[in-house]
């Protein structure tokens, strides 16, 4: 009974340092959280499909993609591709995670899959190379679950707040993420094929914002990884500390 107490209030405490490393983030995603709900009641979107939407497919970049195409009448066929698309760097983001994630059950597999985002994938990969692996799976699971609820709560909150405020969609709220993801990466940049990866993903997603179904995005993230892995490996054939 002791072990199981004791396995019990550590898993606990992963899981609650898990949400309290994921909370600074949430500042950033609850303004866009809110303008998603806005944009939602504008479009006549119901709040309990826009509710819904946000809790069963939580991811913000695909939904806002998703509320576009639906605002013109495309098909539905036509915006779960492009919602796929636009989502096509979770791979990525899958790929790195899986060597850290293989030994666990299929069931906490598939749940963490689901609470993996941008955010959620920051704070795990710091989280590993820190070289912090005990219970990792529920500080995962205490990430994504505190911003899946953030997300979920904010998007009722900006649908509510729709009505009241028409122009909320207009206020300005969505520099807070670009604001948030980059403060994430300066303090993860420390050596020069970070930097490097860093220097190239921006400068890819610069110049390909005006490709279709932000696949600008996909190619900066692609470009930024194989940088960044190449310079590592020079680093690393040189003499040098990778």
């Amino acid at each position: 009974m002791k072990l199981v107490t004791f396995a019990h209030r550590k898993n606990l405490r992963s899981y609650f340092e898990g949400a309290l490393s994921i909370s600074p983030l949430t500042m950033g995603v609850i303004p866009f959280g809110i303008i998603f709900g806005a944009i939602a009641y504008d479009l006549g979107i119901s709040m309990t499909a826009t509710v819904a939407m946000s809790a069963i497919v939580f991811a913000g970049s695909a939904q806002f993609v998703a509320l576009g195409m639906l605002a013109v009448g495309s098909g539905p066929l036509l915006v779960i591709v492009t919602s796929i698309i636009v989502n096509l760097r979770h791979l990525i983001y899958s790929a790195w995670l899986a060597p850290h994630l293989s030994t666990l059950p299929p069931r906490w597999r598939a749940l963490l899959s689901f609470g993996l985002t941008d955010e959620v994938f920051a704070i795990m990969s710091r989280h590993y190379n820190n070289d912090k692996t005990s219970n990792s799976h529920w500080f995962f699971l205490g990430a994504s679950s505190v911003l899946w609820f953030c997300w979920t709560l904010s998007s009722l909150i900006g649908h509510a707040m729709g009505s009241g405020f028409p122009a909320l969609n207009e206020m300005g709220l969505e520099i807070a993420m670009p604001l948030t993801f980059g403060s994430m990466v300066v303090v993860m940049i420390k050596d020069r094929a970070t930097l490097l990866a860093t220097f190239i993903a921006c400068i890819s997603a610069y110049l390909g914002r005006d490709l279709p179904h932000q696949l600008g995005l996909m190619l900066a993230t692609i470009l930024g990884i194989a940088s960044g892995y190449l310079a590592s490996r020079y680093q690393t054939s040189s003499g040098e500390s990778p």
